[in-house]
C-alpha cells in the first residue's frame, strides 16, 4: 500500500488499543514526520510492520482470519485517528502466504511424474548429458509483469527436510481491488488443496 504515514502518530494510535510498540519512536511533533522500517507493533502473536519510505504497511499473522482481523483494526485506526483512507490512498493490496502441506504421496515423485515426460525436459537432459527432472513448480499470472498491481505467483516445492511427504507452498497475490484479494484469501487453502490433488492425480 502506498501512502504517507507518520511513524510516531501510528505508534501512538496503536498503543491506545493495546499494542506493544517496538522500537520506541519519538513523540509526534508539528512539521516533522518520523519514518519507520521493520516491525512497528505486536499484540497477541500478530505483528504490524512496514516501511514508510517504500510506502508499505503490513500485517503478519499465523492465519488468514487473524491477519484480516488485525488489518481491519489497523484500517480503522488509520482512518479515524490519522485521517487517512487506506482503501482510497493505496495502490494495491497483497497476500503473501507460506504453507507446509503434508501428503500421503511423495512430492518429489508427483512433481517429476507430472512434468517429467515433456519434450523440452528430455532435450535438456540430452544437452546436459544427465537425466533431469522438475523439482519446483512456479505458477504466475499469464501475460502479467511481476511489479504491477495485478499479480499471482505460486511456488510449490518438496520440503528440504521431508521431500518425500511434505510440500512447501509460497503464494503471492496482489490486486488494486481489496475485495478481490480478500476473497482470494478466504478460498486459498481449499484452492491449494485442489492444486496439489491435480499434481498428484
Amino acid at each position: 500500500m502506498l501512502f504517507p504515514v507518520d511513524g510516531s502518530e501510528l505508534a501512538e494510535a496503536l498503543t491506545h488499543i493495546g499494542y506493544s510498540v517496538q522500537p520506541k519512536l519519538p513523540p509526534a511533533k508539528a512539521r516533522m514526520r518520523v519514518s519507520f522500517a521493520g516491525e512497528i507493533a505486536r499484540k497477541n502473536g500478530t505483528t504490524i510492520d512496514g516501511n514508510s519510505d517504500r510506502g508499505i504497511l503490513g500485517v503478519t499473522a499465523k492465519s488468514y482470519d487473524s491477519a484480516m482481523a488485525t488489518y481491519d483494526e489497523l484500517r480503522a485506526i488509520i482512518n479515524n485517528e490519522l485521517k487517512i483512507d487506506i482503501e482510497k490512498r493505496s495502490r494495491f493490496f497483497e497476500i503473501i502466504a507460506e504453507y507446509k502441506f503434508d501428503s500421503i504421496k511423495n512430492p518429489l515423485k508427483s512433481i517429476c511424474k507430472t512434468f517429467g515426460k515433456t519434450r523440452p525436459l528430455k532435450e535438456i537432459s540430452d544437452i546436459l548429458g544427465h537425466k533431469t527432472s522438475m523439482y519446483s513448480i512456479r505458477l504466475v499470472s499469464e501475460g502479467k509483469i511481476p511489479n504491477q498491481e495485478e499479480w499471482l505467483d505460486i511456488t510449490i516445492d518438496p520440503d528440504v527436510i521431508k521431500p518425500d511427504s511434505t510440500y512447501n507452498i509460497v503464494v503471492i497475490f496482489r490486486s488494486s481491488q481489496k475485495g478481490i484479494v480478500e476473497q482470494f484469501g478466504k478460498d486459498l487453502e481449499a484452492r491449494l488443496s485442489k492444486v496439489i490433488g491435480t499434481i498428484e492425480s
